[in-house]
């Protein structure tokens, strides 16, 4: 087997500080909706984290499962993600398949989303149960940056 030469850990600590948190975005998954490489990230050492939770560019997309299946997240959850993300524009996922017992939670989520409408980018909303509510949180005000929203919705008997 060829020599490889080992990393040190001096190596790494001495990476600027921009040039890591540069690396650190484009570790972010083309559906960067989910907050697993922010958890991968921060794991790693004290700087990590610093750097992790201080990049907003990181917080920027977020993926919302309403469903009676899936855990939901809190709203303290949606509220530290949109914190952390301070004014970088977001794209935002939100799914809701179930059709009564997750409406009341889609409408919290969307109340706490449409706080923040002149910062989405891309919003897409896949509900089981569009109603006019919903789609008055998505389509009443301002949103400066959007680039995209597409709602779609189905009916099952």
């Amino acid at each position: 087997m060829p020599n490889v030469p080992t990393l040190k850990r001096a190596d790494v600590s001495r990476i600027p500080l921009e040039i890591l948190t540069e690396i650190f975005v484009h570790c972010l998954p083309a559906d960067s909706a989910s907050h697993e490489t922010q958890q991968l990230l921060s794991g790693v050492c004290r700087l990590w984290r610093t750097l992790v939770l201080a990049t907003p560019a990181l917080w920027a997309s977020l993926n919302i499962i309403c469903d009676v299946d899936v855990p939901r997240p809190p709203l303290s959850v949606i509220h530290t993600h949109l914190q952390r993300s301070r004014n970088h524009p977001l794209s935002l996922n939100i799914y809701a398949q179930s059709h009564i017992r997750s409406h009341s939670h889609v409408l919290a989520v969307l109340t706490a989303l449409a706080a923040v409408r002149q910062r989405w980018r891309k919003v897409y909303i896949d509900s089981a149960r569009m109603t006019q509510d919903i789609l008055d949180l998505v389509t009443l005000g301002e949103a400066p940056l959007l680039e995209s929203l597409c709602a779609t919705s189905y009916h099952c008997p």
